[in-house]
């Protein structure tokens, strides 16, 4: 099953250079041979960097919606609602917080729950439009 393969896919966001990267493209995750289960980074040594995996769904683009991403609900009313994804370690899951307006700082949603409910309230389901990262901008408290 695809959606498998995909859950294991990362991302990396290099605070230095302002840069992300894929892996295959641009570096790869190989397995440690020291540390049983560890993954190393072959070309991050002393580098700022944040990881981010895939959590194995897609937007209605059919685009891979890792953690750290913006995604965009529109309404069959045409309102939206951004969310940031993020994984709650101490949870084991994904969740989504409100990534600006009115309901900032509200409960996080669970992802799989609202994933698996959204495509009948709304306008063909998640849509990526960005990541904190490299779109710091769809953060902003916009009412």
């Amino acid at each position: 099953m695809q959606a498998d393969k995909d859950r294991f896919k990362f991302r990396m966001w290099d605070e230095k250079y302002n840069s992300m990267y894929y892996p295959g493209i641009d570096w790869i995750i190989e397995q440690d041979c020291k540390t049983p289960g560890a993954l190393t980074l072959n070309r991050c040594a002393g580098l700022m960097h944040t990881l981010m995996q895939c959590t194995g769904k897609k937007d209605k683009n059919s685009k891979l919606i890792y953690e750290g991403d913006i995604v965009r609900l529109t309404g069959k009313n045409k309102v939206t609602f951004e969310y940031v994804v993020k994984y709650r370690l101490s949870e084991y899951r994904y969740v989504l917080e409100y990534a600006n307006g009115k309901f900032k700082g509200r409960k996080a949603r669970d992802f799989s729950k609202e994933y698996a409910q959204v495509k009948n309230l709304y306008d063909g389901g998640y849509e990526v439009i960005g990541n904190i990262y490299e779109n710091p901008e769809l953060l902003e408290n916009n009412k």
